[in-house]
């Protein structure tokens, strides 16, 4: 079977960073085909005109556009309702995460030795490492990792890819 990456992205209202992240997603260069899925969540600024606009310069990409707000976890499951892909991955419309990363973590699934692969911006200097949220990660990925028997440093990265 010929391997697909479906890379589900995820908007609300990212008119200011959204060019510029899918400009980065469409230059790396994946090992496998891969299909681009946008999922618009009622974005109250112009993110719907620029992802209309990029579509249709760009074949590979597919979206949707919820009429009311959702929130993420709807968005993620309309991506993933509608994905063609093998491999499917979340990649967030903020700046917060470089997509040539998404090379490595794939190649994890390809090589067969994982399932599902999380990215993690942990392991990384990280600069809000003070703040509330990032603790409350850390915990909550510490009861991860023992709930399942696996490693994992970052519960609440936008980074998840599975099968």
């Amino acid at each position: 079977m010929k391997e697909k990456l479906s890379l589900i992205i995820p908007v609300y209202n990212e008119e200011d960073t959204l060019e510029d992240i899918l400009f980065r997603v469409i230059k790396v260069k994946f090992p496998i085909e891969r299909e681009i899925i946008i999922v618009d969540d009622c974005s109250k600024d112009k993110s719907l005109e620029k992802i209309k606009k990029f579509a249709e310069m760009h074949k590979e990409i597919k979206y949707f556009n919820h009429t009311e707000n959702k929130g993420k976890g709807a968005v993620v499951s309309t991506g993933i309702k509608n994905a063609t892909g093998t491999i499917i991955g979340i990649q967030d419309s903020d700046l917060e995460y470089n997509p040539e990363e998404i090379v490595f973590l794939i190649k994890q699934l390809l090589d067969k030795k994982e399932k599902v692969v999380y990215g993690s911006r942990f392991l990384k200097d990280y600069k809000y490492k003070k703040n509330r949220f990032y603790y409350g990660n850390r915990f909550l990925s510490l009861l991860t990792s023992i709930i399942y028997f696996r490693k994992i440093t970052d519960m609440e990265t936008c980074y998840k890819f599975f099968r």
